[in-house]
């Protein structure tokens, strides 16, 4: 089933975007419906250190740290081979 990746990759994201247009549009009421005084502060703060996408997904936004993470698994003798992105991810998912 070759669609099954980028099925399963399209079902998190949009989960992911529309927990974060929630969050968004609750911003507008200090998030009330979260029962978490606080929240709305952090919910400010992250935005302004992180940006407005906290967690990104697909292999271009995160290539540079699996990379940096597969680089450093291979020196200290965790894995046998120095792997990439390239190694690791569907063939069919390297453009996401």
């Amino acid at each position: 089933m070759p669609e099954a990746p980028a099925a399963i990759y399209d079902a998190f994201q949009r989960a992911k975007d529309g927990t974060a247009a929630f969050y968004a549009r609750q911003a507008a009421k200090q998030h009330m419906a979260l029962m978490t005084p606080w929240f709305s502060a952090l919910y400010s703060r992250n935005i302004e250190t992180l940006g407005e996408d906290w967690w990104p997904y697909g292999v271009r936004k995160n290539r540079t740290a699996v990379d940096t993470f597969l680089r450093y698994a291979y020196r200290q003798g965790l894995t046998k081979d120095l792997l990439t992105c390239d190694d690791i991810v569907v063939p069919s998912m390297l453009n996401t």
